[in-house]
């Protein structure tokens, strides 16, 4: 598998072609299957789990229903048979998104991913200076969607790679600095992709990677190549960026 870190789109109606569930699905992912309580959210589960199946298969060259995925409570899926593998995924409005690293030596690293799709929603302002303070929303108040979505996405992945609760302390005071300015803390690249609507898509990990994209398209993956631009995101109490 490659050194790098990888991450994988798809629009989930584009991920329905799988076999039986029973043939592929764990014990442990099936007593989660089942314990969801509605028809939509055990959709979205296999649709998940089976693109962690095609993109892991992708890059291993093995067949996709070849894997033992345990699922613990409250934590990412754990390939059982492919030592350090590490991911995330995150589901938004008919697209999924998923990251994938290999490191064998700390396979406790966590890494983290957010997917939003740019949209209007009622009283974003609102919205916004709940979740991130007056004075952000002042600063980006002339292009809030786009940068509302942006920020939203950097929150989400940064707290899946890290131990923090998302929570409206954590937003209002999470900083984002230059990579010139801080020598610590979570590496996190940005993309804006030109879907219709547009994607947002925000990547954390725990040292810098040079990430490769691609997107589940006519049964297969293709390569994407977005440009990510990457910030520091320190943990801890700082003023907003």
């Amino acid at each position: 598998m490659p050194a790098d870190i990888q991450f994988f789109i798809a629009q989930q109606a584009t991920l329905d072609n799988w076999p039986a569930p029973n043939t592929w699905l764990g014990e442990d992912e099936i007593a989660r299957y089942v314990a969801m309580g509605s028809e939509a959210r055990r959709t979205e589960f296999l649709r998940g789990h089976w693109l962690i199946r095609l993109a892991v298969g992708y890059l291993t060259g093995r067949a996709p229903v070849s894997f033992e995925i345990r699922q613990p409570e409250k934590s990412p899926p754990i390939f059982a048979d492919v030592p350090g593998l590490i991911t995330s995924l995150s589901h938004c409005k008919g697209w999924l998104a998923l990251l994938v690293l290999q490191n064998e030596h700390t396979p406790t690293l966590k890494v983290g991913i957010d997917i939003e799709t740019e949209r209007d929603r009622p009283n974003l302002a609102r919205l916004a200076e709940h979740s991130f303070g007056a004075d952000w929303l002042n600063r980006h108040q002339d292009q809030l969607q786009p940068a509302f979505f942006e920020r939203w996405t950097q929150c989400e992945a940064v707290v899946k790679a890290s131990h923090l609760p998302l929570g409206t302390k954590l937003l209002r005071q999470q900083r984002f600095a230059a990579t010139s300015e801080c020598n610590e803390g979570l590496w996190l690249y940005h993309t804006r992709l030109q879907e219709q609507p547009p994607l947002h898509l925000s990547l954390a990990t725990p040292y810098p990677v040079k990430p490769e994209g691609f997107q589940w398209v006519g049964h297969k993956f293709s390569a994407i190549g977005p440009t990510l631009a990457a910030t520091r995101a320190p943990i801890g109490t700082h003023a907003p960026a």
